[in-house]
């Protein structure tokens, strides 16, 4: 709130966000003509008119406000000014004991007589049953009083006249200004009742009612109320002159930002919220809401971050969308195929005559209010041409700062960094342990992770400054200054903790991330003098790295790719080869534990996983599952199915998948592959065996002679490749004889 001194003298104390102006020399928007222009059409009627003047606007366009400014020229004129809101009264009797109270309190205040706030308050709260009780301190308010039970007693054109002539008396050659604020945020039962009240009870000469409303909401609470199908034609009758708020133009919103931002953290990018000043919401309370939440985020933790770390533009954007659309936000965040469209830019928009633009708005947009998706169209335009070219993980870290403020910042990395170079090896890989650990507990998993990748990011900015140098003198230091970086990650990755639990710390995320990295430098060889030694150190922690992920080998393998375009990584290419066989003896090791863990096969073709990698190695005849070694590990097993029966299971649940992919169609099988291991009889040999080594129900025998005879006897052409033992005949043979 303010303190007023004088006419222009204005002493700035804490604002509320909410709070509307008082004074009109604080204006921005061109409030206080409009509520001059106002005041003097009214000065211009005859002294005994009476009227209702409605102030229209939807919520937190400045309606308040201008009823503000308004009461400041009444006041200024010598007018006495009552301010009454009924939206905090939830009673019919109650609302009109505050409406008088309010007439009384402003009539007093105008007289130089002694009635506070708080008084009024009690009164309102402690008001007896009987409305004639009302404690009032001038006579109009008592009068007043009595024109609430008036009609019910037939005295009600009696009763006027009283307080017309009492008003008169008083007033002389002044008038009574009553505004009633916020009436459409009443009770519907109040919100009628006061209209019915102005239109029937108290329309008394000298007295100037002004309503702040919005008409819309209003509209719909009258039509709900007493079934209106023209509602809004019910409030012309009520309200004599109706002024809907006038649009600020651009330059007094322009105003009205530079006015706000003298009041923010020093630390809001003022450039970038004018790059955006189109997009900023044209409501003055969602204006100011916006502003100061951006404040907020400021003080609260945005200051962590240096001036060049983040793009505040695109920031800022996308926290307009999270305040407006945040279901949307949600959906751009979990959508990996949006983040890359959206990371390329401008580049996307020009892309396709903005096809997919339109696809993927239509699909964010679904559960948008019709009469909001050109907001958020522009919203979502304007913030893919902040983007400029990115990628789309640091994309993704600018729409999580909000929901995940304990990322690491550069600042904060850089300090760290150095912290850790100063240290023993041992020294290191106890405070990163002692840094997981800490962080750990307070369930900030995606920090640690921030601080792996930047790790690498680090390393990819050192490396392109090694390339864009001129001489050796200068690419000799910062190759020491990566190397030093690839030793804090060796001795990262001796730690165990960060691989284990159901959602590891170091996840496929993070080795996409650093391998991609390793690759994409991995050309960079000359001179050799300066990248030998990396190279081999990069090498050495793809295999290392390959290791430490065998137990998410599976989930890595199924994005697991070595691009290369140009030709320009083919010396890396070997490399690759051997991480990728490190990792999928890893996952062959994990399918063989399956063949002894329930439903360990069958899981495979069950939820929402599709365990791509485990049925290539299953089916594919070339595979690394497929190798003597591997087959002298499932004899193994299979000398544990009289003790295990979950083995015996696992064994019929692949050999039936198996039979199937050879006489079907399956997306995650070559049926000439799958042929040609059924061809393998020594594997085919182990396995079957296990399956006829116990005796089967005919069910199931059923099942598998179906596809059994088609595959012997029309891809095989070998009516001996699968031998049943006597069980099985007799099954069969019983059916056939019931049959």
């Amino acid at each position: 709130m303010q303190v007023m001194k004088g006419k222009n003298d204005i002493k700035e104390l804490e604002v509320g966000i909410d709070d509307p102006l008082e004074n009109p020399a604080e204006d921005c928007l061109d409030r206080s003509a409009f509520a001059k222009r106002i005041f003097e059409i009214i000065e211009g009627t005859p002294l005994s008119t009476n009227m209702t003047i409605g102030i229209h606007g939807a919520w937190g366009s400045g309606k308040t406000t201008t009823m503000n400014f308004l009461r400041f020229y009444c006041k200024e004129a010598g007018h006495p000014v009552a301010l009454y809101t009924p939206w905090q009264f939830h009673d019919k009797k109650e609302a009109w004991k505050g409406f008088v109270s309010s007439i009384d309190k402003g009539i007093a205040e105008w007289q130089g007589k002694k009635i506070g706030n708080l008084k009024r308050q009690a009164f309102v709260k402690q008001a007896s049953e009987k409305v004639r009780e009302l404690t009032a301190v001038t006579t109009v308010g008592k009068i007043a009083g009595s024109l609430i039970l008036a009609p019910l007693e037939g005295l009600l054109e009696q009763t006027k006249q009283k307080v017309q002539n009492e008003l008169n008396k008083v007033l002389k050659d002044k008038r009574l200004f009553i505004f009633i604020d916020d009436l459409d945020r009443a009770d519907p039962d109040i919100l009628y009742d006061h209209l019915m009240l102005l239109n029937e009870i108290v329309n008394l000469n000298r007295c100037v009612y002004v309503i702040g409303l919005d008409v819309e909401v209003a509209s719909q609470v009258l039509k709900n109320k007493i079934g209106l199908i023209d509602s809004k034609e019910f409030l012309e009758k009520i309200i004599n002159w109706s002024f809907s708020l006038p649009l600020p133009t651009n330059f007094e919103w322009q105003e009205l930002l530079d006015k706000e931002i003298e009041n923010l953290d020093k630390n809001v990018k003022r450039d970038a919220l004018c790059s955006i000043f189109s997009c900023l919401p044209k409501n003055p309370r969602k204006f100011k809401h916006f502003l100061r939440y951006i404040s907020a985020l400021h003080k609260s933790f945005l200051n962590r971050f240096d001036d060049h770390e983040l793009n505040w533009e695109l920031l800022y954007l996308a926290q307009l969308i999270r305040l407006e659309f945040s279901e949307v936000l949600e959906k751009i965040i979990n959508k990996k195929e949006l983040l890359e469209y959206i990371s390329f830019g401008s580049l996307s928009l020009n892309k396709d005559k903005n096809s997919n633009l339109t696809q993927w708005l239509a699909e964010i947009s679904k559960d948008v209010e019709e009469n909001k998706k050109g907001r958020l169209t522009m919203l979502c335009k304007e913030m893919i041409k902040s983007v400029g070219i990115t990628d789309p993980e640091e994309l993704k870290n600018h729409f999580l700062v909000i929901e995940s403020p304990e990322l690491f910042t550069w600042k904060e990395y850089y300090a760290f960094k150095k912290e850790l170079l100063s240290l023993s090896n041992t020294e290191i890989t106890q405070k990163i342990t002692d840094f997981i650990k800490r962080t750990g507990k307070d369930k900030q998993i995606e920090r640690i992770r921030e601080f792996i990748k930047m790790l690498f990011r680090d390393r990819e900015k050192l490396l392109s400054q090694v390339s864009e140098a001129r001489v050796l003198e200068e690419m000799k230091p910062l190759i020491n200054n990566t190397k030093d970086i690839v030793r804090i990650c060796f001795l990262l990755l001796d730690i165990d903790d960060i691989f284990t639990g159901r959602n590891p710390i170091f996840n496929p995320d993070i080795f996409k991330t650093w391998y991609g990295n390793i690759v994409g430098w991995s050309h960079f060889r000359s001179p050799k003098e300066i990248y030998t030694e990396i190279r081999h150190l990069d090498v050495e922690l793809a295999k290392k790295l390959a290791l430490k992920m065998s137990s998410q080998a599976s989930l890595i393998l199924e994005t697991f790719q070595f691009d290369d375009p140009l030709g320009s990584r083919k010396s890396f290419e070997a490399t690759h080869k051997e991480i990728e066989e490190i990792l999928e003896k890893a996952v062959v090791g994990q399918i063989l534990d399956r063949f002894r863990r329930s439903y360990g096969i069958k899981e495979l073709w069950k939820g929402d996983r599709p365990y791509r990698t485990e049925k290539r190695l299953l089916f594919s005849v070339n595979s690394l599952f497929h190798n003597e070694k591997v087959y002298n590990q499932l004899k193994n097993i299979t000398q544990e199915v009289s003790k295990n029966n979950d083995i015996h299971e696992n064994f019929c649940e692949y050999v039936r998948a198996l039979f199937f992919a050879a006489t079907d169609c399956l997306d995650y099988t070559d049926k000439d592959e799958v042929i040609k291991l059924l061809k393998e009889k020594v594997f085919m040999n182990i396995i079957w065996s296990v399956v006829v080594s116990k005796h089967l129900n005919l069910r199931v025998v059923g099942t598998f002679e179906q596809k059994r005879k088609i595959i012997m006897v029309d891809l095989l052409k070998d009516e001996n490749a699968f031998p049943v033992p006597e069980w099985w005949e007799k099954e069969l043979k019983d059916a056939k004889d019931r049959n």
